[in-house]
């Protein structure tokens, strides 16, 4: 499934609307900060990143919201996002970047994590982002 995602920067306050289309229909939602979005195929789920809130929201295919959780922190590495990836149990990962020669691997690649439902969990290390 496609998520069109439009940022509007104008103003003292950005706000993005992210839609799709669900059963003919299109369903657009609109927050009042910089979100992305990534769709779970395993869990038939939309996966809102609150990035300045360290949030993860989810939303039903029809729009509803159904729940939300808070990004883990890590230790030497900042949060990059989201990503669909079929090898984590809700078939999304939370990708992290190394903040110091003193963690990852020698290039510094960026690391996907499962994305476990619990609040400030992080799953374990999937493989790096490139």
């Amino acid at each position: 499934m496609k998520i069109k995602r439009v940022f509007n920067r104008e103003g003292d306050s950005p706000s993005t609307t992210l839609s799709w289309v669900y059963e003919g229909e299109l369903i657009e939602i609109n927050f009042s900060f910089d979100a992305s979005a990534v769709f779970s195929k395993k869990l038939n789920l939309v996966f809102v990143e609150a990035y300045v809130d360290m949030e993860v929201l989810l939303f039903k295919l029809n729009g509803e919201y159904v729940e939300k959780y808070k990004i883990a922190t890590f230790e030497h590495y900042s949060f990059r996002g989201l990503n669909q990836n079929m090898d984590s149990k809700t078939g999304v990962s939370l990708l992290f970047h190394p903040n110091t020669n003193e963690v990852g691997n020698e290039w510094g690649d960026t690391e996907q994590y499962e994305f476990i439902k619990k609040d400030n969990a992080l799953g374990k290390y999937l493989d790096i982002y490139r």
